[in-house]
């Protein structure tokens, strides 16, 4: 029989380590940093042999993101003593990227600024991970390794590093954003394109809500930039052919680069919430709420979050029915307003077959309260067209 006592004393103290590590970042920074980097010194032989270093820092930069926001030293000092001592152990970029391990042994008084290059590194990296293509993160014996297969470890890796970076979350995620969009502008393959923006949306997912929720400052440029003739989302013939994810992305010489940006925008979006956990679809109702719909003043920005929504509704109602209904009034509440602002609606039989397709095959009778209520304010020719929202002969 294996006795309780078996086992290196020293490894059996990792545990205790970590949380003791997690109450001194608890702690006041002013008295508490110069510990913690001596403990981190000291410990840094010890930590080699952690048996889930990724893990650990990436759960302890995703909880504790408020309070290391402003102490980015303390970021560096552990990814130093726990990820980088760890280099004659595991094979070579098994975690971090090379741009990162340089800016490591500089000082604490040089300042490093992620430029375009250093992001589209970092996805287009875990991009030909998810693929298979080389240039990936290596493959291991997964048998005693902290993850199961190289995609998981890319994921956390990615998210991890992004985390450890000295910027603000929403600059981070601003710079990500912009070489995304950049790095997709030049593709001409709808596939590698849509992998990008896979991509892009599932690293989203795994940072806490000061990152994520630059997303929905970017949905807001866009939804500014759209004026009441719909430039920054016009095609060929109507807005509507945007509603396809497949045809936003790759053909440059239908409209110009700004309404590429916008798409591409929204395609992230698209890829953040279907792939989104619960607690981060719940939100998407609060985000059209507070944060968009007072912006909602055309015929076009309403065709915009219509198309923003589209996407994740079956899922919302087999999952948050409530957050369901609720989105579907907010839809009904921006609707009241632009048909109050605009003298003109171009695409009212698009909007009421949406709000039809919401009604007969979501919502049913529960929101007809709302219905009931909008629909009399609604100028007579969008009555004429909903009047079977609220059963009115």
């Amino acid at each position: 029989p294996v006795f309780s006592t078996t086992g290196n004393t020293l490894l059996r103290f990792l545990p205790v380590l970590d949380l003791v590590v997690h109450r001194m970042l608890e702690l006041n920074p002013t008295s508490m940093d110069k510990s913690l980097y001596t403990l981190l010194d000291h410990s840094a032989g010890l930590y080699k042999f952690h048996d889930r270093p990724v893990t650990f820092l990436y759960s302890t930069f995703h909880y504790y993101e408020g309070i290391l926001a402003e102490r980015p030293f303390v970021k560096k000092k552990m990814v130093q003593n726990i990820i980088a001592v760890q280099h004659d152990l595991r094979p070579a970029g098994w975690c971090l990227s090379l741009a990162y391990l340089e800016y490591l042994p500089q000082p604490e008084s040089h300042v490093w600024t992620p430029d375009s290059e250093y992001y589209k590194g970092l996805v287009e990296k875990l991009v030909n991970t998810l693929t298979g293509r080389p240039n990936a993160f290596p493959s291991c014996d997964w048998r005693f390794s902290e993850f199961s297969n190289s995609t998981d470890l890319g994921m956390h890796s990615t998210c991890l590093e992004l985390l450890a970076l000295p910027r603000k979350g929403a600059d981070v995620v601003d710079g990500l954003l912009n070489a995304v969009t950049e790095k997709v502008l030049t593709l001409t393959n709808t596939t590698s394109a849509m992998e990008w923006i896979n991509a892009t949306g599932n690293i989203l997912l795994l940072l806490p809500e000061t990152y994520w929720s630059a997303l929905v400052g970017a949905l807001i440029g866009v939804l500014n930039s759209i004026g009441d003739d719909g430039v920054a989302m016009e095609t060929d013939d109507s807005i509507v052919d945007c509603a396809v994810p497949t045809q936003l992305i790759g053909w440059k010489s239908q409209t110009c680069d700004q309404a590429l940006e916008a798409r591409i925008i929204l395609c992230i979006a698209h890829a953040f919430w279907y792939h989104s956990t619960l607690g981060q679809m719940s939100y998407l109702p609060v985000i059209l709420k507070e944060r968009l719909k007072p912006l909602v003043k055309t015929e076009h920005q309403l065709l915009f979050v219509l198309q923003l929504v589209g996407p994740i509704l079956h899922r919302m109602s087999e999952e948050r029915t409530r957050c369901l209904l609720e989105l579907v009034n907010e839809l009904y509440a921006m609707l009241k307003v632009v048909d109050a602002q605009c003298e003109q609606l171009d695409h009212m039989d698009v909007i009421c077959d949406y709000l039809y397709h919401l009604k007969y095959m979501f919502v049913g009778e529960f929101n007809k309260g709302k219905a009931e209520e909008v629909y009399g304010s609604l100028r007579p020719a969008l009555k004429a067209r909903l009047r079977f929202m609220v059963g009115t002969s």
